[in-house]
């Protein structure tokens, strides 16, 4: 991690908490991999507003929506997706919506990324399910 970074940017670290993920989503990523990250959470989050989760989303179909989003959200291509979706764990949590994905049986050339469902999920804070449950 970079230490030499300017005070008027949030750090990787002063921006993660361990059980929830990224506090907030809504500054600048610092490098390609937050933005990538940063875009599948921003996507997640519009997504969820109104149903609370969108299931099985193909690496193809995320690509359009980001671009249908491209104004608000930085867009990727179907293969730059299921590459760093490849690199990464199965789950990026953060501004209270997860997104996971797990990877399909559809074949693939040996070194290609494999196809992956992807889905998008609201957290819920244990405060919120209290308020919930009133």
């Amino acid at each position: 991690m970079n230490t030499d970074m300017p005070t008027t940017e949030i750090g990787l670290a002063d921006n993660y908490d361990s059980v929830w993920g990224y506090k907030s989503i809504d500054f600048p990523a610092v490098n390609e991999a937050q933005r990538f990250e940063f875009s599948m959470l921003r996507l997640a989050r519009i997504f969820t507003a109104k149903d609370g989760e969108k299931l099985d989303l193909t690496a193809g179909q995320i690509s359009r929506l980001l671009n249908k989003h491209r104004d608000q959200i930085h867009p990727f291509s179907a293969r730059e997706i299921k590459e760093r979706l490849w690199d990464l764990p199965n789950e990026i949590r953060g501004g209270g919506v997860l997104v996971e994905w797990f990877e399909t049986d559809q074949s693939h050339r040996r070194n290609d990324p494999p196809h992956f469902n992807v889905s998008f999920r609201r957290l819920y804070q244990p405060i919120q399910e209290e308020e919930k449950s009133i």
